[in-house]
């Protein structure tokens, strides 16, 4: 019997998107469970798929690595599509990764219902290799908000038939009730299905019967994210900003689903009530010339961040602003939070992170922009329960939030383990357990 050192699980990990430098939350935390495996004594040889323009190899170590493959039809073809979720492909399948991902041990797919998901679900089914699968989008609620965008753009011309379908036929919800089969299918063929810290059954169509169902919680890198006492008088200066100007700061995608455009007209309505406010957005988009239309001058947008000036502008920050509804586990708030700064989030996004709402941050369910201008001049004119605030809330992720070397060794490794040693239990014969956080479905 070989040892344990010498055997080695090939993982395939599947994600249907471009890695690029402005690419969002889902990739960047494969890129930083990427490089917890670099230091990570189990016996995993780990390959992320990612789309790209030209096919290559990023080789991290002998036993991490990067494919980078171009998809067979992307959504970057049609412009009428670019409503401003990522770019994915959308043929049916691709036959490349359905004929590659066969040499591996372990199939682990990142989204359910586009062409990735399909071909690594297929491929599983044609090898006889386990799937898992984890959850990091909302994929049936972008479903329905993308769905509406893209009719009322495309029959411009035809208003009323475009409402028509939108609100009489219920075309978008029928489009993510579609999405939300899609899901459960997929998952019924899984293995092992990690979930967010904070989730719902039924909105994420999980099965009833699932094989294995866990949490895949979010990391925080804190050696980076953390209070930077000098980083309010760097950005002002490097900004040219005047002493007395509140420092609001967003991070995310610049488009209405992330909650951007809503953290403009925010902004627009505190500079009426004559707060001295800049909006920081940090991130790309298609709806960049809208939000700053809105906004005017109290918009700045530095684009795409490295992590080291992302930090420094949440540390500067007298409040993070995070409209956003479509979340699965919002990594942004955490790295705010980590920052000392406090959150203002929605229920269904950044509330995930937020333990108890007004002691580590605030949380406001309601659509009325006037209820948002109101809670966050409130936090302005209060610094003391501003900064009483982001103290509980850095605390909270220093307490109970893990760094990604302990997501990786306590949440996936486990679960990829424990399903091959299912699949061959002559091979690894240890009690592989998942971090105390695990689900049971009821």
């Amino acid at each position: 019997m070989d040892s344990i050192e010498k055997i080695r699980v090939r993982v395939a990990v599947v994600v249907g998107l471009e890695l690029t430098d402005e690419a969002g939350g889902h990739v960047k935390c494969w890129e930083r469970l990427a490089e917890a495996a670099l230091k990570s004594n189990f016996p995993i040889d780990l390959t992320i798929f990612f789309h790209g323009r030209k096919k290559k190899t990023i080789t991290i170590s002998e036993s991490v690595r990067y494919k980078i493959i171009p998809p067979v039809f992307s959504s970057r073809k049609f412009k009428f599509l670019n409503v401003g979720a990522d770019y994915t492909d959308l043929a049916p399948i691709d036959p490349r990764l359905v004929w590659g991902l066969g040499k591996f041990d372990i199939i682990h797919s990142t989204d359910t219902a586009f062409c990735t998901g399909v071909s690594a679900k297929l491929s599983s089914k044609i090898w006889k290799k386990p799937l898992v699968t984890s959850v990091h989008t909302d994929v049936a609620g972008y479903t329905e908000f993308y769905a509406k965008r893209i009719l009322h753009r495309s029959l411009a011309g035809v208003p009323k038939i475009a409402r028509w379908l939108c609100e009489k036929y219920n075309l978008p919800k029928r489009f993510a009730q579609k999405m939300r089969r899609k899901n459960k299918a997929h998952m019924e063929k899984c293995e092992w299905v990690l979930v967010g810290k904070s989730y719902n059954h039924e909105l994420l169509s999980l099965p009833r019967d699932i094989k294995n169902l866990s949490v895949l919680r979010r990391g925080i890198d804190r050696s980076v994210f953390k209070e930077i006492r000098t980083a309010k008088r760097s950005i002002k200066s490097q900004y040219q900003l005047q002493s007395d100007e509140y420092l609001i700061s967003f991070a995310g995608r610049i488009d209405e689903a992330k909650g951007a455009v809503t953290a403009a007209q925010i902004v627009r309505e505190l500079d009426k009530r004559g707060y001295k406010v800049k909006l920081f957005l940090a991130g790309t988009g298609d709806q960049s010339d809208l939000v700053k239309r809105i906004g005017g001058e109290n918009i700045i947008l530095p684009g795409a961040l490295p992590q080291s000036d992302l930090a420094v502008l949440l540390s500067a920050s007298d409040v993070f602003l995070f409209p956003s509804k479509y979340e699965v586990s919002p990594n942004a708030v955490l790295e705010a939070k980590s920052c000392g700064v406090t959150c203002v989030v929605a229920p269904e996004g950044g509330g995930k992170f937020i333990h108890k709402n007004g002691s580590d941050g605030v949380v406001i369910s309601s659509d009325d922009i006037v209820v948002w201008v109101d809670s966050i001049a409130n936090l302005l004119e209060n610094p003391q329960k501003r900064q009483e605030i982001g103290r509980r809330g850095q605390q909270i992720v220093q307490l109970k939030e893990p760094d990604w070397d302990i997501v990786y060794a306590e949440d996936l490794c486990p679960a990829w383990l424990s399903v091959f040693e299912g699949q061959d239990g002559e091979v690894l014969k240890n009690d592989w357990k998942v971090h105390p956080g695990a689900i049971s479905p009821s």
